[in-house]
């Protein structure tokens, strides 16, 4: 159990660091938790208009 926490800890940082830097906020790396939404959410950023880009 701890040793999947310490995994998902791992991957989950550099996600939310590519989301922050988009201009959202990080928690929007928790999507990437739930089977399905991930890809989903991977489109939908890669698509989209990021604030960053508005500057």
């Amino acid at each position: 159990m701890i040793y999947s926490l310490i995994i998902i800890l791992i991957l989950m940082w550099p996600i939310c660091r590519i989301v922050h830097k988009a201009g959202y906020s990080g928690a929007w790396g928790l999507l990437y938790l739930i089977p399905g939404v991930n890809l989903i959410a991977l489109w939908a950023f890669a698509f989209m208009e990021w604030p960053n880009e508005r500057k």
